[in-house]
């Protein structure tokens, strides 16, 4: 359904039902992204690989902050 955003009145509703599988297709991917396809699993599921990426990124920084800061205290002479 799309909605007027300066009225708020309905300009067209299109039924998934009815659409193509191409558009089909496209119109599952927001829900899948935000965990609103498998419903509260979903959202745990979601929250969860947010976690674990933050951590990752995380993980990653210090790693080689780490290497970086052992290799800085070699000298080549």
């Amino acid at each position: 359904m799309l909605v007027d955003a300066n009225t708020g009145g309905i300009r067209g509703v299109f039924p998934i039902g009815e659409a193509a599988p191409s558009r089909r297709f496209m119109m599952a991917l927001f829900p899948i992204h935000t965990g609103e396809a498998g419903g509260f699993v979903g959202r745990l599921l979601s929250i969860a690989i947010g976690l674990w990426l933050i951590t990752m990124i995380v993980a990653g920084c210090l790693l080689w902050a780490k290497r970086r800061k052992a290799r800085a205290g070699k000298r080549w002479d």
